[in-house]
């Protein structure tokens, strides 16, 4: 009876690394997406920040940054809400995890925005995968300059962080 208990917990851990490995395995259409993405690849969770992720922010500048303080927070949340008065207050920062912003800048109108795609790590960095969408020369767009920004919660990398970016035309 002991021995079948024991295959059966080794056979729940075997199934569990496998499905752990299944859930870091980087899918195909990013892989093609992102070809610099170096191979052995494993995918890191994040969280999309929803208040920091729209069309319209402060941020006149492309910005790709790493925050990995509540100051640093602070300081981005202020600037990225300077247009509201009174500014909200920001999620709360935690402790274990960073967040990665990047913005676009000022752009000249409506149907641009940018979202991250992935976030993996390998060979000692961390790689964050971005899609910069734009309006396709047939789309008709509002005539507003707008200001496309987002932001993830991630863990904090153990190496250096780059951003790959993907440029996508949209078609209307």
């Amino acid at each position: 009876m002991g021995r079948v208990r024991h295959w059966g917990l080794l056979l729940t851990l075997a199934g569990t690394l496998v499905a752990d490995a299944a859930a870091q395995a980087v899918p195909d259409s990013i892989r093609g997406a992102y070809p610099a993405l170096p191979p052995g690849a494993a995918s890191v969770p994040f969280e999309v920040v929803r208040a920091l992720s729209t069309p319209m922010s402060s941020i006149d500048e492309p910005v790709q940054q790493v925050l990995g303080t509540e100051t640093q927070w602070r300081a981005w949340w202020t600037r990225f809400y300077s247009f509201l008065a009174p500014i909200p207050e920001p999620p709360a920062f935690e402790e274990g995890r960073v967040a990665a912003v990047i913005a676009l800048g000022r752009m000249p109108s409506a149907g641009y925005h940018v979202g991250v795609e992935g976030v993996f790590d390998a060979d000692g960095e961390r790689w964050i995968a971005v899609r910069m969408e734009v309006p396709g020369p047939t789309c008709i767009v509002s005539q507003v300059q707008t200001a496309p920004a987002t932001a993830v919660w991630m863990p904090p990398s153990r190496g250096p962080v780059r951003f790959l970016e993907r440029r996508v035309e949209r078609s209307c």
